[in-house]
């Protein structure tokens, strides 16, 4: 799955279980794991929590006190209120679609929503450190576990302490409403009656629980940050170790289906499965991948055909344009910072001390006589089948012009060396790094044989990737979020506002316009102006993306740590909508959004929803197929009733794929209806004339008066119009010339 979970939880009446995670995300399985789909929350904000009290109603909480809401069963997501002064979120549970509760952790503060979370109270405030945990049983009684070593028990709101634990408790669960265990580090305390009393057994938890949950009434499971998955079947009496401590992945969320079906969840989408109640765990993340922790490279000769490459000397072939992997053979298991094929079969892999070749196609690999024994080396590229480049972060560079004899230059500038980007020329080649703390560039145009360094010294900044796609034309990004272009082969360089101050480690452009660069926590960029403006992909990892590759100017791979390998269809995406609002005057609603290029699009169909209704559609606009050029469209719409409506597109391809738009909201409450009674007379009228205006509805009004030429000469009234009483105003005109006047109601 890739993506870091952080709570998980199934929809009532469903085998659908949805998780939630760093980088905003939200994602769904209805096979118990086997395959994600990735939902869109709207937010790069961490979640931490997830809640569905119906089938249709859920809650997501996370950093920044952002709480999010769904009604359609996790399809989209609205932001509603958070609690007044909350910082991070890291719990929320429903009782009912309108009664929940979410945990302020370090407020440290419960609060309580009865709304559906458009306004929250302070339920408890606690006095004894952080609340680790919480559990409520129904709308006013509920435990919460205190830094300090107390649980809590919270009696129609009211707390007291019912047991003072050795160590701080971290982790609580009920079976029903009398069974339930807290869980901390080497202690367990138990429960059969409600919580009023708790007993301590002898045999404590075994590991620093970061959860704990029933799947029976005396089966229990525990999870660790260390990979540990822990099970008791006498009810926390005993425990036994089902998953030993295997790495620094760590399992954040327990959730089962019923009684025997359950997932585990973690770091970069750990995945563990279970049939039997938790008695055994299957370990089911990233199957078709071998087990490492980073990829540092991808490449293709011909976008098809791909290879990654990472720790471990691991290296993985794709024949399908990256949908299916399979692992090929690397004599060593020393970590490869670079691979490069040229053909299907000739390709070259860079680890730090040597740089090794094949003939091929990966059966086999030779290291390489560089005429020196290199040490953090970093990349290599070939111009040609014959003409190479190598360089490393000590300064090495080497060049070759019959594909296997390497050379030093005849002369090289001083400097670390990380990026190679060649050209159509295979005489001009360009590569990048950092002298000293400020960034540098060399090119050459013969070759290698003698390099020139260009004007783009950069204080304290490192460029770790270069790609150029004409002689010319090129971008270097690096650290700070740096992104710096070329038009004229290096002599000069301009700054792009890239949106990001994270490392970016790679870049790779398809074409003049079409770019993606990668890089710490999981940051995406992309533009499709040649860099003009620098977009925010929608990141779905917090790993570090250390490289890229565009395979045509609407998909692109990224690969990094923890194995992951994203894969987007729609980089950019196929209709890049730039504008999408809602305005309303006399009772119409009018809707207006902007493309900025579209690729096969079929139209939109418009989408309203209510307090009473769910997603309906309520209309269709033609796009406009294929085009580069903005497009603008507008729908119209009379709603009638009052209360607040939401509309949303839904964007379809010609294949029938689609996506949904943001959701833009309407207060109809107060609007002005479509028909309003408006009487004056005497008419004509010299100088004054009495004016009447009625409405059906109460509505927030303007009565002002414009002469023939539209220039306001009046304003009779501001306030609120009320359906039950006509409003009787005086206009007199004893100092305007004689003419025609229009009374205006707005």
């Amino acid at each position: 799955m890739g993506y870091t979970i952080n709570g998980a939880t199934v929809i009532p009446g469903s085998s659908t279980f949805i998780a939630v995670g760093a980088k905003g995300v939200i994602t769904k399985t209805t096979n118990s794991g086997t395959s994600w789909t990735l939902l869109r929350s709207g937010y790069l904000q961490a979640l931490n929590s997830v809640s569905f009290p119906t089938s249709t109603v859920g809650y997501a909480v996370g950093d920044t006190a952002v709480v999010l809401k769904t009604t359609d069963g996790g399809e989209t997501w609205n932001a509603v209120s958070s609690p007044l002064d909350a910082g991070n979120l890291t719990k929320v549970q429903f009782i009912s679609s309108t009664v929940g509760f979410v945990n302020d952790k370090t407020g440290p503060k419960i609060h309580k929503t009865t709304d559906g979370g458009l306004s929250w109270i302070t339920f408890v405030t606690s006095y004894h450190g952080d609340i680790n945990s919480f559990e409520m049983v129904d709308a006013d009684n509920g435990f919460y576990l205190a830094k300090e070593g107390y649980i809590f028990k919270i009696s129609s709101g009211v707390s007291s302490i019912v047991c003072t634990t050795v160590v701080a408790p971290l982790a609580i669960d009920f079976y029903d409403a009398n069974s339930g265990i807290v869980v901390g580090n080497s202690v367990t305390y138990v429960t059969s009656d409600g919580g009023n009393n708790w007993s301590s057994p002898l045999d404590g938890c075994p590991i620093i629980p970061n959860a704990v949950s029933y799947s029976g009434p005396s089966k229990i499971i525990a999870i660790s940050s260390a990979e540990e998955i822990i099970l008791s079947t006498n009810g926390g009496t005993n425990w036994s170790s089902i998953v030993a401590a295997t790495s620094n992945l760590g399992l954040s969320s327990i959730v089962f289906l019923d009684q025997d079906n359950g997932l585990v969840l973690g770091t970069t989408g750990m995945t563990y499965t279970t049939a039997n109640g938790g008695s055994t765990w299957t370990r089911t993340t990233t199957p078709t991948l071998p087990d490492f922790n980073q990829l540092n490279s991808i490449t293709s000769f011909d976008r098809a055909t791909i290879w990654a490459a990472g720790s471990g000397g691991k290296i993985l072939k794709s024949t399908d344009g990256g949908t299916s992997w399979s692992a090929s053979s690397f004599p060593v298991t020393s970590t490869i910072n670079c691979i490069r094929f040229i053909s299907d079969q000739i390709g070259h892999a860079v680890v730090s001390n040597a740089l090794y070749a094949t003939a091929n196609g990966g059966t086999s690999w030779t290291a390489q006589t560089l005429g020196v024994t290199p040490s953090q080396s970093q990349e290599v590229a070939f111009s040609s089948v014959t003409r190479g480049y190598f360089c490393t972060a000590l300064g090495v560079i080497r060049i070759t012009n019959n594909g296997s004899t390497w050379a030093a230059p005849s002369s090289t500038p001083s400097g670390n060396w990380y990026g190679i980007a060649t050209t159509t020329d295979e005489q001009i080649t360009y590569i990048c790094g950092v002298s000293g703390s400020d960034s540098k560039i060399i090119k050459t145009i013969n070759g290698g044989v003698n390099w020139t360094t260009l004007p783009i010294a950069i204080p304290s900044t490192i460029f770790y990737s270069i790609r150029f796609i004409t002689t010319t034309t090129g971008w270097a990004v690096g650290t700070g979020g740096n992104v710096y272009k070329t038009t004229d082969g290096g002599g000069s360089w301009s700054k792009q506002a890239s949106s990001t101050t994270s490392t970016l480690q790679s870049v790779d452009f398809f074409d003049e316009n079409h770019g993606i660069a990668v890089g710490n926590d999981g940051t995406i960029i992309k533009t499709t102006d040649g860099g003009t403006t620098w977009e925010r992909a929608s990141e779905v990892t917090d790993q570090p993306l250390m490289s890229t590759l565009l395979l045509n100017e609407y998909s692109a791979i990224a690969v990094g740590s923890g194995s992951v390998i994203l894969k987007s269809s729609n980089a950019p995406l196929p209709v890049e909508l730039v504008g999408f609002t809602a305005t309303h005057k006399y009772g119409t609603i009018s809707l207006n959004w902007q493309t900025a290029t579209e690729i096969d699009n079929y139209g939109f169909e418009i989408e309203r929803k209510s307090s009473a209704t769910g997603w309906q559609k309520i209309g269709f606009v033609e796009g406009h197929f294929t085009t580069n050029s903005p497009k603008y469209y507008n729908f119209t719409d009379r709603p009638t009733g009052t209360g607040k409506i939401q509309y949303r597109l839904k964007q379809i391809d010609n294949d029938g794929s689609f996506e949904y738009s943001p959701v833009v909201e309407v207060d109809l409450s107060g609007m002005l209806p479509r028909e309003i009674e408006i009487k004056n007379f005497p008419n004509p009228f010299n100088p004054e004339t009495n004016i009447n205006i009625t409405i059906p509805e109460n509505a927030d009004a303007t009565v002002d008066v414009y002469n023939s030429t539209g220039e306001k000469v009046a304003t009779l009234f501001t306030g609120k119009l009320n359906s039950s009483e006509t409003r009787a105003f005086k206009f007199d005109g004893t100092d305007l010339p004689s003419g025609m006047y229009i009374i205006n109601v707005t």
